[in-house]
């Protein structure tokens, strides 16, 4: 999916991450990253995953091995789409040959900043803010809150 010329100059702001990966003969790779989730790639976590996303936080209460690799995908269309490698079905599947146990996490830690980075400021700080108080929750050993449902009560 090659960008427009129009598109070029509109992509959204981004996360910079580098994800390591293990290459066939054993070697770990570096693949730089810039992750946006505008509508676009958000159109395609739809279209991939069925769940609808106009509550987008909503992705993030089912990480499953699916929805990590194709938010992970769609988080580089913006700014990767001229690579061929990325792009369409070759292109998923692609990312999730990349992509692994041991690297899934710090994708999804981007993919999260990426996300914050697209909802409204006052969204993303009673986000920030569930995230930390259900941490530290975690570490006391008491029951967290799902940081997530911060977002329904942020935007009323």
């Amino acid at each position: 999916m090659a960008k427009s010329s129009l598109s070029k100059n509109w992509l959204g702001p981004s996360v910079s991450f580098t994800l390591k990966a293990q290459a066939p003969d054993g070697k770990v790779q570096d693949f730089p990253f810039q992750l946006c989730l505008n509508f676009n790639a958000l159109s395609l976590v739809e279209k991939k995953t069925g769940i609808p996303l106009t509550n987008p936080g909503e992705i993030f209460k089912v990480l499953n091995v699916t929805n990590i690799m194709t938010l992970f995908w769609a988080a580089i269309q913006a700014y990767h789409s001229d690579e061929d490698r990325f792009v369409g079905e070759d292109g998923l599947e692609f990312v999730g040959s990349l992509l692994n146990f041991k690297n899934s996490a710090g994708a999804v830690d981007a993919v999260w900043e990426a996300f914050l980075l697209a909802v409204p400021d006052e969204t993303a700080a009673k986000l920030r803010a569930a995230v930390a108080e259900a941490a530290q929750a975690k570490a006391r050993g008491e029951s967290a809150l799902d940081p997530t449902t911060a977002q329904a009560t942020a935007s009323e």
